[in-house]
């Protein structure tokens, strides 16, 4: 069983360096990125 903890821990770990890059205009803007995560349930 993955605790929401972890979930929250890896969708950060997933998120940031993602987010750094479009901070750097390398990436879509980081609003965008939300909607291409792999899993959308965290929010569960």
């Amino acid at each position: 069983i993955v605790t929401t903890k972890a979930k929250a821990k890896a969708l950060k770990m997933y998120i940031e360096p993602l987010v750094t890059k479009a901070r750097r205009g390398n990436e879509m803007p980081a609003p965008t990125l939300v909607y291409h995560l792999p899993d959308r349930c965290v929010c569960e």
